[in-house]
């Protein structure tokens, strides 16, 4: 009954020969061409990376993910967003000159579509377009939980992938990211301050 309920639709009891398995095989495989191919999901796969603490290679990981996923054997449209509050390190890691961070959205959050977007990202020669955090102290506004979840909303249609360099951080903004993710990469090491 279990298995019924699964979904279960072909069932061989023992003992098995081998025409019953070619058969139940064949129908499988006829029903599979029968099925009309999925469409592709118009919303893009959200990869946040967390470390536990800082200096545990969260924007390492964060950046060679994007990278691999840009240019792999199946390259994707990928946006690289750096959540580090202040002075986050994905310009330095990529040798890019990024002329807009994420404070230029959320003091025009209003304006907020796929062009406007498209215009305050950077474009790094590897195919990843980044949105970095703010490189000076003053004058940004922190996002908060409706704002990045709107930010995240249009880069979801935009992309194929949009990965999160999240820090360490564990405010409110940071946890909407952790509850629209697809899949959550907690970064550790095998110390006693990553564990507690």
């Amino acid at each position: 009954m279990g298995a019924i309920r699964l979904g279960a639709r072909e069932f061989l009891t023992p003992p098995l020969d081998a025409a019953q398995i070619q058969a139940a095989l064949e129908k499988i495989h006829s029903l599979d061409d029968e099925q009309p191919a999925a469409p592709r999901s118009a919303r893009g796969r959200i990869i946040n990376v967390l470390g536990s603490k800082g200096g545990v290679g969260t924007t390492t990981i964060a950046v060679n993910l994007a990278v691999e996923l840009a240019g792999g054997e199946r390259p994707a449209s990928v946006a690289l967003v750096d959540m580090n509050t202040l002075f986050g390190d994905i310009p330095l890691f990529l040798d890019l000159k990024a002329e807009f961070h994420w404070g230029e959205i959320t003091k025009n959050i209003d304006r907020m579509d796929n062009i406007f977007l498209g215009k305050i990202l950077a474009k790094h020669p590897s195919g990843i377009q980044v949105l970095s955090s703010p490189a000076h102290l003053n004058g940004h506004v922190a996002p908060t939980p409706e704002t990045i979840e709107h930010i995240l909303g249009v880069m979801q249609q935009m992309f194929d992938f949009v990965i999160i360099d999240a820090g360490q951080s564990t405010n409110d903004t940071c946890l909407k990211i952790v509850q629209m993710a697809s899949d959550v990469l907690l970064v550790s090491t095998l110390s006693l301050p990553c564990l507690s």
